[in-house]
Formats: structure tokens, sequence, C-alpha cells
């Protein structure tokens, strides 16, 4: 008698976990990501008496990511970044490859080419302000899948770009 009344228990820790750990964030495993930050100088770019850039400009930050084409990908709805929280609109990419553009440093082109059974999309981040971001480190993509909230990280710090000089 006691053998079934712990074969029971056993059966409902079972179950409960089982449907506790159904409603836990999921992390998702996209292919890649490749993130971007680039400066934007309106006229001449102001500089301190050191000779370093002084605020007088926005830094954005663009992201793509490799996708799977047969698999459904999460709706991303929010990211972080540094502690700053952006709101996340997908953008379908069409072409082949994506050209991104130069790097600062190295001053080559960084350019982007899916595989042959994955697709890209770009991520336009639109930044929201200073956040409490969630207990990761680098980047954090949030979204939804299968009603179900899943998570996507990446460590990987972001490509600086050559700045920009706008007239």
């Amino acid at each position: 008698m006691r053998f079934v009344s712990l074969l029971i228990m056993a059966k409902y820790l079972l179950f409960i976990l089982v449907v506790s750990s159904s409603c836990l964030a999921l992390k998702y495993q996209g292919q890649k990501i490749w993130l971007f930050s680039k400066t934007q100088y309106m006229g001449n770019a102001p500089v301190d008496k050191d000779g370093k850039a002084v605020r007088g400009y926005t830094e954005t930050l663009s992201c793509f990511m490799e996708i799977s084409k047969n698999k459904p990908s999460p709706a991303w709805q929010t990211a972080w970044y540094k502690g700053v929280k952006y709101s996340v609109n997908i953008l379908q990419v069409n072409q082949d490859s994506v050209i991104i553009g130069r790097t600062k440093n190295a001053k080559t082109t960084f350019v982007i080419k899916p595989g042959s059974e994955t697709k890209l999309i770009q991520l336009e981040l639109t930044e929201q302000g200073n956040f409490k971001a969630p207990k990761a480190n680098g980047f954090v993509l949030e979204g939804i899948l299968n009603n179900k909230q899943v998570y996507q990280t990446s460590d990987e710090p972001a490509v600086e770009l050559a700045p920009v000089l706008m007239q």
C-alpha cells in the first residue's frame, strides 16, 4: 500500500514538473546574430582638447539574424544592449547577401551571406531609454513563439562601422 502511494506521489510530482517547465521562458536558437553600431555626426564632428569626440552625434545599433527557412521564428519584441532597451521591428531581407558597410578600424567592407538552408532578417532597433535589463550579458532579444516567451542572447560585441558625417 505504501509503495502505491509513493508511486502516485511520484507521478503527481512528475506532472507538476512537466507543467511548470512548459510555462518557463525558452532560449531560442537562431543560427547567428550580427550587431553593428554606427556613429552619425551632424556637420563637423566636435572634439575635446584631447581629440576625442564629444556628444553631438547619434549612435545607432542595427541587428541582422540568420534563421532557418523551414522553422518558425519568434515575433521579436524587445532587445537590450549595454543597459539600453530597444523596441524591435522585423524587416525581411530579400537579397542573397547584404553589404553592411565599412568597419571602423579594419577599413574592410562587411558582407553577410546566409547559408543554403537559412535566410536573413533585419531587426530594426529603436531606442526606448535606459531600463533594467534581464540578467544576461551582451545583447538580449525577447520575443514570442508558439505563445511562449523566448530569448536569444549574444555575448559578441557590436561591430563598429565607419562613422558617417551627415550634412
